[in-house]
């Protein structure tokens, strides 16, 4: 849940994820489903998801790098690209050396 003043951006950013996530689950990345997303009364904004199977991670080993990479695959050529996100600005992509 978000409480005020950051509730229209997370409504923002929910109502994103419902349009774009069942795309990236279509292509068999792990997403949740949002079940209900809105604001209850006028200071909190809530987004009722089912949960999606999983454990911390440990450590960066060769068998998670290549389940990551499989995902950033999936990711790839989704479309998202032509409207950013809502959110708080990037950072810049340069590193910082």
């Amino acid at each position: 849940m978000t409480q005020r003043p950051d509730a229209g951006s997370a409504f923002e950013k929910a109502q994103w994820c419902a349009e774009h996530l069942p795309a990236l689950g279509a292509r068999g990345y792990p997403v949740p489903a949002i079940l209900w997303h809105g604001m209850i009364g006028d200071e909190w904004h809530v987004t009722v998801q089912n949960r999606i199977p999983g454990r911390p991670l440990r450590a960066l080993d060769a068998p998670v790098l290549e389940a990551v990479l499989r995902l950033i695959e999936l990711q790839a050529d989704a479309g998202f690209r032509s409207r950013r996100r809502p959110g708080p600005p990037r950072a810049s992509r340069r590193p910082k050396w």
